[in-house]
């Protein structure tokens, strides 16, 4: 944007007066070259004047243009820029396509025996009917499920969701390792990976936005992200499974030390 002293130079040159200057300085030139105006002290400090203000109006009118291309080049990188951002979410939208919450619950119900789930979870809900009964009937038909929870926000809600599968006389529960963190309240998604028993098969993964509600998405991830964070899954759950048995063997003699002590 050009500055307010530019833009009074460009009024400045485009002022009927100075182009009258302009004119009659001309003309003293073109009198003194062909004979008509013999040359004088005053004639050449006038026609010196004219030119020093005419060299300065330039000047600043070529700063002012070089203002305005520069300016305008910061606009075209900063249109390109955008075009840029625009066409890569085209491209996202095209790799991670969108789908219902039904849908979602649909692809689970398909799983088969010896097919695992796995959920990271900042959330357990378990109110969207369709999705508990397909993991119910996954369950019973030998699918496994692994998730790894935060243990503040989420253990009561772990504990409900047992008692709730065990009401429907599920046998063969799901497993979770707990992460003792207080993070869970920042994050605003679940991801949960399906690894199929067929090693022909890629793992499949979604990221659920929300789990409430039929109409709520869930983004599929491409086949590289999903198997990476399937990999990445199962390096965090050995991790805390190895620190939750080492923790659950403590409380345990703890517990048997309190008793000896006792008798």
């Amino acid at each position: 944007m050009p500055a307010p002293k530019s833009k009074f130079f460009r009024r400045v040159l485009t002022d009927w007066t100075f182009l009258g200057a302009v004119v009659v300085t001309i003309a003293l030139f073109v009198s003194i070259a062909i004979g008509r105006l013999a040359p004088s002290i005053t004639v050449d400090g006038i026609l010196l004047a004219f030119l020093i203000i005419a060299l300065v109006l330039i000047y600043a009118r070529v700063l002012e243009v070089l203002e305005e291309a520069k300016s305008g080049r910061l606009d075209m990188v900063g249109e390109i820029k955008r075009l840029q951002i625009e066409s890569r979410n085209a491209l996202v939208t095209q790799t991670l396509p969108v789908i219902s919450m039904e849908a979602f619950a649909q692809l689970e119900s398909k799983l088969v025996e010896g097919d695992s789930v796995l959920v990271f979870a900042n959330t357990l809900e378990v109110d969207y009917q369709p999705m508990f009964d397909a993991v119910v009937e996954n369950l019973n038909k030998g699918v496994a499920y692994k998730y790894i929870l935060f243990k503040e926000e989420q253990i009561d809600d772990w504990e409900r969701f047992i008692r709730l599968l065990k009401k429907r006389d599920v046998k063969h529960l799901p497993e979770a390792v707990f992460e003792s963190s207080r993070t869970a309240a920042l994050m605003r998604s679940s991801t949960a990976i399906y690894d199929y028993e067929d090693n022909n098969r890629t793992p499949e993964g979604f990221c659920v936005l929300e789990t409430t509600h039929v109409f709520d998405t869930c983004i599929m991830l491409s086949p590289a992200t999903a198997k990476q964070t399937r990999d990445a899954f199962m390096r965090v759950w050995r991790s805390l499974k190895d620190s939750n048995k080492v923790e659950s063997v403590l409380i345990d003699r703890g517990s048997a030390r309190r008793k000896d002590h006792a008798r």
